[in-house]
């Protein structure tokens, strides 16, 4: 399941260009997984990235990099205003004071 996951497209790595939803699963019906899906893939018809990280995304899944709940201790406070509009404005590129036609004020 994670190797389907891995090409129909995830956070951690590209895709191999050309493999959809449908070529996915069957190609890992038939081959059981990435590496044999490699071997047996057409490559002028296919684009596997030079350095396609597949083994590390697979690493990801199966050894996430998880926190204890009890180690984490949460404090609610009121949101710092002037900071959270730098970082949307200045870091996301969103305009501080947006016009009419259903767009916000600050």
């Amino acid at each position: 399941f994670i190797d389907l996951c891995i090409l129909l497209g995830c956070d951690y790595c590209e895709t191999i260009r050309g493999i959809g939803p449908k070529r996915a699963i069957e190609l890992i019906r038939q081959h059981r997984c990435i590496e044999e899906v490699l071997k047996h893939i057409d490559g002028n018809k296919y684009t596997v990235p030079g350095d396609w990280a597949y083994s590390q995304a697979r690493s990801l899944f199966l050894t996430p990099d998880v926190v204890n709940v009890d180690d984490v201790e949460l404090k609610w406070t009121e949101p710092e205003e002037d900071k959270l509009v730098s970082f949307l404005c200045e870091d996301k590129g969103f305009r501080s004071v947006r016009g009419v036609e259903g767009e916000c004020e600050r």
